[in-house]
């Protein structure tokens, strides 16, 4: 059976296929690079635009049956999931998980061991400028977009003194850089990779069947909590906010854990909560936030 498998273009992108393929076993399967309104946006220069973007040109694909299974980052896929859809959620089990999900500092002079404040610093991400500014004393944050290897040769060419990018994707790149790990918060999502595809046809089959493991159904527990606190506060990936939500399995006194961080233009609020029942959390970190007034400061950068 030669499986059709869509993709973004970018080397990370068909990397994290070649991940995937190897990670089920399938060896009879062929690419079609797919270049998204997202792409086109972010070759504009622009940063900050729906992440559906990067995904519903992929999604088509999907429906017209042009292809059988769409490869993502997690990171770009809207809250507000298509129950035409199954999602399938995994990382790769060799590396290093405690540092997988962690944001990079990757600096421009190989000599360089700690950030300055008056460094010229470039990232796309919202989220990830609010955090420079407020934990890292950041004051020259500008904005950065392309695929890694574009922005890495931006960093490379003098534009930038240092710049902020996802561990996952520089590991599996095997980039070689003179960075370190940053102690942000960041989302549940970053460095999962999904696949996606129609329900109810021999491939979701297929793949329900591969994914019906303690492991992946963990995983998708905890993306289920993320994604519906973010639905509940009308926030997306492209929103000021961080949220990362921990499973019980993974925590000594049995409850889920879900920690998040708002920022405004001058200020920024963090909250942890925890239950045992995963709605439940989901719930108390929702007052949490509405309490904290958050909102307002989100709505400070529309």
């Amino acid at each position: 059976m030669n499986i059709k498998i869509g993709s973004r273009s970018s080397n990370l992108a068909l990397k994290q296929v070649e991940i995937s393929m190897e990670e089920i076993g399938i060896e009879d399967y062929v690419i079609e690079k797919i270049i998204t309104k997202g792409d086109e946006q972010s070759a504009k220069g622009k940063t900050q635009f729906d992440k559906l973007n990067f995904v519903q040109d992929i999604e088509e694909k999907i429906f017209s049956r042009d292809i059988d299974i769409a490869v993502h980052s997690a990171k770009d896929l809207p809250a507000a999931e298509n129950q035409e859809f199954d999602y399938f959620y995994f990382k790769e089990t060799k590396e290093n998980v405690s540092t997988w999900s962690s944001d990079r500092i990757i600096f421009r002079d190989k000599n360089q061991k700690k950030f300055s404040s008056g460094m010229i610093l470039g990232t796309s991400s919202l989220r990830r400028k609010m955090q420079a500014k407020f934990l890292l004393g950041a004051k020259k944050v500008f904005s950065l977009n392309g695929n890694i290897d574009t922005r890495i040769k931006k960093l490379n060419s003098g534009e930038y003194d240092c710049i902020i990018l996802a561990n996952a994707g520089c590991t599996r790149l095997g980039f070689n850089l003179n960075s370190y790990n940053l102690d942000f918060l960041t989302p549940s999502a970053q460095g999962l990779i999904c696949l996606q595809c129609l329900k109810g046809t021999d491939i979701s089959k297929m793949l329900n069947n591969f994914f019906d493991k303690d492991k992946y159904r963990i995983l998708k527990l905890d993306m289920d909590i993320y994604k519906s606190f973010l639905r509940n506060i009308n926030a997306d990936c492209n929103s000021a906010i961080s949220v990362r939500s921990v499973g019980k399995d993974k925590i000594t006194n049995g409850k889920h854990k879900l920690t998040f961080q708002v920022f405004g233009k001058n200020e920024f609020v963090s909250a942890e909560k925890a239950h045992p029942d995963p709605q439940k959390v989901i719930e108390l970190a929702t007052e949490e936030f509405n309490r904290n007034n958050a909102q307002k400061l989100l709505d400070e950068h529309s």
